[in-house]
């Protein structure tokens, strides 16, 4: 305690200014709206060349094999539960990268859902019907469309960086339909950030005592890579529904 007061003290203002960001950022995720992470990715989607930002950056996306990247291991994942290639579920697809590599991974139906309009015509823009018939892509928000499925196999559920813009109660809703409607041997691949716990605007950690409380049919592995140069913080994990 003394050494850490002591390092305080060798840089009071910069120490008294990073603490009010840190209070700022954190009454910001406090206040979050639930609408806020779908108002602030709508208006990217819409931004006037959009299309050809998403083109771009999914080739990029392609060539840097994010697919397998240490934060998802997608290919890690299929490969331990080879018989899961009936349906996929992709919570919040946006432009649609990872639906249609999932198409390509050889599952017989994907189901994107994105609450943006704008998104998903950029998606079937990308990656039209005549060459995926197999994505079936659903416009609202996952605490809507989860609820809709009706699931008679094992399902993969994924997705990239979603649930760290939503608020907890939101998340909370989302893990207590997948209790719901994810049949036993379901797996999942979450793209999210987990640790010591922070909540700012649009970018919540959450420890994995708390995705564990709210996924509890399901054996989890948090196996991500680290991030923000946060001891104990990574990104990235899996579960199997076992119960």
């Amino acid at each position: 305690m003394q050494a850490r007061l002591s390092r305080w003290l060798k840089n009071p203002i910069g120490n008294l200014r990073q603490l009010g960001w840190r209070t700022l950022a954190w009454l910001q995720g406090l206040a979050q709206k639930p609408t806020d992470s779908y108002r602030k990715h709508n208006a990217q989607f819409m931004e006037p060349d959009s299309l050809e930002k998403h083109r771009r950056m999914f080739a990029q996306i392609q060539a840097d094999d994010l697919f397998n990247h240490s934060e998802n291991k997608f290919g890690a994942l299929l490969a331990r539960f080879p018989a899961v290639r009936g349906i996929a579920v992709d919570i919040g697809c946006g432009g649609g990268w990872l639906a249609a590599r999932l198409a390509h991974e050889g599952f017989a139906r994907v189901i994107g859902i994105e609450p943006s309009a704008t998104g998903l015509d950029i998606a079937r823009e990308l990656f039209p019907p005549a060459r995926y018939p197999q994505i079936e892509w659903r416009r609202g928000l996952a605490e809507e469309q989860l609820p809709l499925l009706m699931l008679d196999r094992p399902t993969l559920f994924v997705t990239g960086c979603v649930l760290a813009h939503l608020t907890d109660d939101a998340v909370a809703q989302i893990c207590a339909t997948l209790e719901r409607v994810a049949p036993v041997g379901s797996i999942l691949g979450f793209s999210e950030p987990w640790g010591p716990a922070a909540h700012r605007f649009m970018w919540h950690v959450r420890t994995p005592a708390w995705w564990c409380a709210h996924l509890p049919s399901w054996k989890l592995d948090f196996h991500g890579t680290p991030i923000e140069n946060v001891p104990g913080r990574h990104k990235g994990f899996h579960g199997v529904r076992v119960r």
